[in-house]
């Protein structure tokens, strides 16, 4: 009996001490919900915990060494020498919701350096590149916010613009429709801000704010032998003021019109063959910055008739550009690149004529890594001496990682 009440008071003790401990412990931890990936809109994405929207985050890093002959009309001022480092961040976030697919899309870019004029010195300034909603369904797509101008097609296939290469492509502030008819045919319809895109607003003559926004409108294709689109813009040309018979300015006397441009443009792969094609040709009559960047010098969409008691004069200009590559191996790419464009500024000495050219040979040992090198030439021949015409040469090497 006395052994029997031993066995049972240290069973006793033992669950009291094991309770006293339990009791101790930490409650068990909250499930855990770990980022699943998101396969909906291919590779990269991710669930938000917690959400039905997919994200993904990318970027780029790249470094540019550009040397250019000092042009004709730039004395001392121009560095021939100048790098460019910059850095880019994206975000892409999307969601199937009962109206559609919700997606909002960010890039943010910084810079440092790049610039080859002595009194513009080294910037970190970052700013935003893309930011924009996009609500698309089976009958098309609605965008609002800033991205690519709904005329812009294709620009040149040249790295940096080192000597001043001409490529009047811009990002823009857009409210947008674009109607889907399937089989890859759709038709946008865009009102843009013009003083959103620096390229767009020319003010060598005293023009005006603007009123209204451009509308600009395309028809485009897109398929397996690559895409195809015709495309036009109105904009608003204004007056801030004109000249009295003496030659002083008239503030009160000030006129309105309206300018246009059009274009069309296309991408072609040519089967069975290494090449690919990009070209676009484009006119325009007081919408000089839908055609042409000025090279260098001033450029405007308008002028005055005599320069006394006159009214707007829209400026014409017009431009052919065109990018062949080949796939000289599978890592190696070849691309020779062109463009020519005229502007006319009637009862003005600022008319101009350029061309460049361009040959670029791009090596990517790894997905996401370029090491290439180019050279540029330009052409430029103006009807007044202030801004000076003739040629030179240019070069650059890129190093760029995209993830």
């Amino acid at each position: 009996m006395k052994l029997k009440s031993l066995f049972l008071g240290s069973a006793a003790a033992f669950a009291a001490v094991t309770g006293a401990h339990a009791a101790d412990l930490p409650a068990a931890p909250e499930p855990v919900e770990y980022v699943k990936v998101c396969d909906a809109f291919g590779a990269g994405f991710f669930y938000l915990p917690g959400t039905e929207t997919c994200l993904k985050i990318g970027g780029m890093v790249r470094a540019d060494f550009n040397w250019v002959e000092s042009s004709a009309n730039s004395e001392r001022s121009q560095s021939n020498y100048s790098a460019l480092a910059r850095a880019e961040i994206n975000l892409d976030a999307r969601t199937q919701t009962d109206i559609g697919l919700v997606r909002a899309y960010v890039l943010e870019r910084m810079t440092i350096g790049g610039t080859d004029e002595i009194t513009n010195g080294y910037n970190t300034n970052p700013y935003i590149v893309n930011a924009f909603v996009q609500i698309s369904n089976d009958a098309g797509t609605f965008t609002a916010g800033r991205t690519a101008s709904f005329f812009d097609f294709y620009g040149s296939d040249m790295y940096a613009d080192i000597i001043g290469n001409d490529d009047p492509t811009n990002e823009s502030t857009v409210g947008a429709y674009t109607f889907n008819f399937g089989s890859g045919l759709s038709a946008t319809v865009s009102v843009e801000d013009s003083s959103s895109v620096a390229r767009r607003v020319h003010d060598l003559f005293p023009l005006a704010g603007q009123q209204y926004p451009d509308v600009v409108a395309n028809v485009r294709a897109d398929q397996a032998w690559g895409s195809f689109q015709i495309m036009g813009a109105l904009h608003q040309v204004r007056s801030s003021r004109l000249f009295n018979e003496d030659g002083s300015y008239d503030y009160g006397n000030n006129d309105s019109d309206l300018g246009w441009a059009a274009g069309a443009g296309l991408k072609l792969k040519v089967p069975g063959t290494m090449f690919a094609l990009n070209s676009q040709a484009t006119y325009g009559h007081g919408a000089t910055g839908y055609v042409t960047t000025g090279n260098g010098g001033p450029l405007s969409d308008a002028s005055f008739s005599n320069g006394v008691n006159g009214s707007l004069d829209l400026a014409d200009s017009w431009s052919v550009r065109a990018g062949i590559s080949a796939q000289l191996a599978p890592k190696i790419t070849a691309t020779l690149d062109g463009t020519y464009a005229s502007v006319d500024y009637s009862g003005s000495t600022y008319d101009y004529d350029t061309w460049t050219a361009g040959f670029q040979l791009a090596w990517q040992p790894i997905a996401g890594l370029t090491i290439g090198g180019e050279v540029e030439y330009e052409n430029l021949d103006r009807t007044t001496a202030a801004y000076g015409d003739g040629d030179r040469w240019g070069g650059a090497i890129r190093v760029q990682r995209d993830f």
